[in-house]
């Protein structure tokens, strides 16, 4: 990442955050954010690291070549270089940044994890997959938390208003996709799924060819494993081994969100 070659360059000529900043033209905090991945080197550092240090601009941005330069034909650094640097590199900033604010949302949040169950046996007596354990000093986020998502016949669920704590390696991106839901209905015990199992969802308006997700159908919600046919029609599949099928027709159903895990037990 740039974030770790800024900080070998720093490292190689000897230098404490606060020179590095002054040899730069720039502020100690803002060398300490090049150096944690929350922001990216402006033109005009770029261009001071190449002309001053003998820095390599192609290793600093992608890692290839040497670390230092040999002073030959001038690299010329534009803003607007440095501007298609940064939309490159946007998508892996941003995760990191919404990763920044999960750490600081789960300190703030106030304590509280679920019960750590291990395998038990389900209706069947065969034993299921117990739900993530949560590790002592793991730190958890708060999630929003609803009951009565059908695994069964479509129907409405319910915001309770509450939250709940889920553990902070579960969260990729932006936390505010995720949320956490109650299961009413035994039609996806064979996903591992039983009723009254609660399973933490991301948002995801995409429908996704053999996932499970939680589906608006005719107004009311869901959660079904998806199927795309060969006819390209969508087919939402029952997991009770039933072998029960809906097939909705277009404009009447709606992906929103994907199963990522099953929560408790």
């Amino acid at each position: 990442m740039i974030a770790s070659r800024i900080r070998q360059i720093r490292k190689a000529l000897g230098m404490s955050q606060q020179a590095f900043a002054d040899a730069v033209h720039s502020k100690r905090s803002t060398i300490n954010g090049y150096e944690r991945g929350v922001s990216l080197p402006s033109a005009d550092v770029l261009k001071i690291l190449y002309e001053e240090f003998s820095v390599n601009i192609a290793w600093i941005l992608t890692g290839s070549g040497q670390m230092f330069h040999g002073k030959s034909t001038p690299l010329g650094i534009t803003e607007s270089m440095a501007a298609f640097v940064r939309e490159c590199v946007e998508p892996e900033l941003s995760e990191l940044r919404a990763m920044i604010e999960n750490l600081t949302a789960a300190s703030s949040s106030p304590p509280g994890r679920a019960p750590i169950h291990k395998d038990e046996p389900d209706s069947s007596g065969e034993a299921r997959e117990a739900g993530p354990e949560y590790l002592p000093d793991e730190p958890v986020i708060q999630v929003p938390y609803g009951e009565g998502l059908a695994a069964g016949e479509p129907r409405e669920a319910v915001d309770t208003g509450e939250t709940y704590p889920v553990p902070l390696h579960l969260i990729r991106g932006d936390r505010a996709d995720y949320y956490a839901a109650k299961i009413k209905g035994t039609s996806m015990v064979s996903a591992g799924i039983p009723d009254g199992g609660i399973v933490l969802l991301r948002r995801q308006e995409r429908p996704v060819d053999g996932s499970l997700m939680v589906v608006d159908y005719q107004g009311s919600t869901t959660l079904k494993r998806l199927h795309l046919d060969n006819g390209g029609k969508w087919v939402l599949l029952y997991g009770d081994g039933s072998g029960r099928k809906i097939y909705p027709h277009d404009g009447e159903w709606a992906a929103l969100a994907e199963f990522v895990v099953l929560l408790w037990p």
